[in-house]
């Protein structure tokens, strides 16, 4: 057909009786798909993924109840509280040595005795708070004058404590050790599977299969290392050395970091390279950095020594203390200046500072890490910090009951805080993200100081544990 011009068509009537007609052997060109009918028919696919991760995540719970699950198992984190508690009555006199460690799915706690002489360990469930079982240690009958020390650690799976009696050197302030052992204990009974003797006046610690014995030979020390099977890998020997201004531990003690061993001595300290025995570090006072490292005191100033040995000096400053870590935040280091009169965050690495704020008279022990957020007290507020830029999140007004309870305790959800109202003990929750005051309740009047301690809170009464619940 052409414009202007009619043809004749011929009209040919469809027969509904035939059948269709076979299809062409060649397929036609493709043309556009057919968006709308594919979208009529499979509409529900996306419905169904959406409902499936729906599902996902209400099966493992969100961001932030992950979060929480996580700051759980955390050592000092309590169990979720109030707002009706209870404090019950105070239990028997005894004294804490640690707040805690897991080995083998079970919490252990080393702590002394009635006597204050003997020290026993406890094993108990980290989900129930129920104890397992209790071991008193093994370390021999305490001559007059003697009382036992302990230091438990746990090792692929297996509990070792190092045990001794002590005794004061009656010419100085310093701790002698005398008969001193070795335990391996099942974590899962309390059993003792093996009990080793080690030179008298020695002092032990280990991890991941790694024994280090350091033994006062009277002129110097010698530290050894040992591993699986016990395996000698290198020995080495120290000597004391002068330390100006500073006043060196009381005692004989090792602690294993992920890279360097701390031995010190009322001589001072040593730092050792774990793998080959090399010193890369004198000072005093060492305390294990977040990150792998030490601080040392060395003539009044504050050292920065990293897993590799390397050195900072940080000026007059002082280490701040965290009750809690939840290990967020990894390479941030705290430090107070001027008599806390500015809190400091620098580099776990380089030493370099990272933020600097004032608040007067930051409390030394008031401070715990969770979810990056530094939560720490003054003189009459609680502040929350974050803990890679330092800016403030919010502050609350609390007073603390006194100077030794400003430090905070966390469920999780909960900040806690033994505060002073009316010159009464009130224990005060806050809600952990905005500060705002959740509730509060009365406290017995010789209320002390909270504690946290195998995931349940406490309360210190005269010198005992109260449980709060």
């Amino acid at each position: 057909m052409t414009r202007g011009r009619m043809d004749e068509v011929e009209l040919v009537e469809d027969d509904w009786v035939t059948g269709r007609e076979p299809a062409p052997a060649v397929r036609p060109p493709r043309g556009p798909l057919p968006w709308r009918r594919i979208a009529r028919r499979w509409w529900p696919a996306p419905v169904v993924l959406a409902a499936v991760l729906v599902l996902a995540d209400l099966g493992t719970g969100s961001v932030e109840q992950r979060d929480y699950q996580r700051l759980q198992a955390v050592p000092g984190v309590i169990r979720p509280i109030g707002p009706d508690v209870r404090v019950g009555g105070p239990g028997p006199r005894l004294t804490t040595l640690d707040p805690g460690q897991e080995v083998g799915g079970v919490l252990i706690s080393r702590l002394w005795d009635a006597s204050g002489i003997g020290v026993f360990v406890t094993g108990t469930d980290p989900e129930t708070g129920d104890q397992l079982w209790r071991t008193d240690l093994p370390l021999g009958t305490p001559h007059s004058g003697e009382f036992a020390q302990a230091e438990c650690w746990g090792d692929r799976g297996e509990l070792v404590c190092w045990g001794s009696l002590a005794h004061q050197d009656p010419d100085n302030w310093w701790l002698r050790w005398g008969r001193t052992t070795l335990l391996r204990i099942d974590p899962a009974t309390g059993e003792i599977r093996a009990a080793t003797p080690l030179a008298p006046g020695s002092a032990a610690a280990g991890a991941d299969g790694l024994l280090v014995t350091a033994t006062d030979q009277g002129d110097g020390l010698t530290v050894e290392a040992t591993g699986p099977g016990g395996t000698e890998l290198w020995s080495v020997s120290v000597e004391p050395w002068d330390l100006p201004d500073i006043t060196a531990t009381d005692r004989l003690a090792v602690t294993v970091g992920a890279e360097l061993i701390a031995v010190s001595a009322p001589d001072g300290t040593w730092l050792i390279d774990r793998t080959d025995g090399r010193e890369v570090g004198q000072g005093a006072r060492p305390l294990p950095t977040r990150a792998g490292g030490f601080w040392l005191q060395r003539a009044g100033r504050l050292w920065l020594i990293d897993d590799a040995g390397r050195q900072v000096d940080l000026g007059t400053g002082t280490v701040l203390p965290l009750g809690v870590d939840d290990g967020s935040a990894p390479d941030v280091e705290f430090i107070t200046h001027e008599f806390a009169q500015e809190l400091q965050a620098v580099d776990a690495g380089s030493g370099d500072l990272l933020w600097a704020t004032e608040h007067n008279g930051w409390q030394p022990y008031s401070s715990i890490l969770v979810g990056g957020v530094l939560y720490g007290s003054t003189s009459d507020t609680l502040h929350a910090i974050d803990a890679r830029t330092g800016a403030t999140l919010w502050d609350a007004d609390v007073v603390a009951y006194n100077s030794w309870s400003a430090q905070p305790v966390t469920d999780g959800r909960q900040l806690l805080l033994l505060a002073r109202e009316d010159s009464e003990p009130v224990l005060v929750a806050l809600d952990l993200r905005t500060g705002e005051r959740l509730w509060s309740a009365p406290m017995p009047a010789d209320a002390e100081l909270l504690v946290a301690q195998r995931h349940q809170l406490f309360v210190l009464r005269a010198d005992r544990l109260a449980p709060v619940t």
